[in-house]
């Protein structure tokens, strides 16, 4: 059982560490080029390494894009404590990250790094019809910064669900673990007709997982390629987001 404090201690690192990539990832987008060793002067200790694999994840998805050669003996140079296996997670991480903006732009879709005589990506299309636990994947959904959501079928119930599994996989740290289970838990404790209930939390063959309800429809992002919305439906859909999460803000 997770303790209520290991739940708060983690929630606010992954902010911490969330809000770190997400200004190094726009100095990117702007073309500024960060440093990543000034990056990580703002956290200490465990959270240093954790930063690192996000950062140079970053860093390797934007030089791949921009069409630079990347010696991967740089990293071990700039960062003598970064063993292979963390590198190697870093280019795991690198390789299934989407870009934030330029939707036509596919060049860097699940591209394949070659190192150290292994691939490091697994297209999230591999999973197609693969059956985790008690569910087959039927196809992809979403993908985020940490995790991609399939469409589902619950085999015990037969009934369709969502299921979000880390990216990484079995390569997963174990502090992507203990963020994705918290994850998890802050989502199973919020009930609200605006926000997904969480049906299970689990694990199968090393790949952890969480299942959801599924909600049919397309997403904002793909009703927006229409054109603007009508201001009423505009004002409409604004209010039943901002109840849900104020919700979840009141829920802490």
């Amino acid at each position: 059982m997770i303790s209520e404090e290991f739940f708060d201690d983690e929630l606010e690192r992954i902010r911490k560490i969330d809000s770190i990539c997400d200004r190094f990832e726009q100095d990117w987008l702007t073309d500024r080029r960060p440093s990543i060793e000034s990056y990580l002067l703002e956290v200490h200790g465990v959270l240093k390494q954790a930063l690192l694999i996000e950062l140079i994840a970053i860093e390797l998805h934007y030089r791949r894009k921009a069409g630079e050669a990347i010696e991967f003996a740089e990293y071990h140079s700039r960062f003598p404590g970064l063993s292979q296996e963390k590198l190697e997670h870093s280019v795991e991480k690198s390789v299934q990250q989407r870009p934030k903006v330029d939707n036509n732009d596919r060049t860097c879709d699940q591209p394949t790094i070659e190192i150290s005589g292994r691939h490091a990506t697994e297209s999230r299309s591999n999973f197609r019809n693969m059956t985790i636990g008690d569910y087959r994947i039927l196809e992809p959904i979403a993908q985020g910064g940490m995790g991609v959501v399939y469409k589902a079928r619950q085999i015990s119930l037969n009934r369709i669900v969502a299921l979000k599994m880390i990216l990484s996989g079995e390569l997963a740290t174990k502090q992507e673990i203990e963020r994705f289970y918290v994850e998890a838990r802050a989502a199973a404790m919020l009930d609200h007709p605006g926000i997904v209930p969480i049906i299970e939390v689990g694990e199968f063959d090393g790949r952890h997982f969480f299942s959801m309800a599924y909600v049919e429809g397309i997403s904002l992002a793909s009703r927006l390629t229409e054109g603007p919305m009508v201001p009423t439906q505009a004002a409409a859909l604004i209010q039943t987001i901002t109840d849900a999460i104020q919700y979840a803000h009141d829920q802490g």
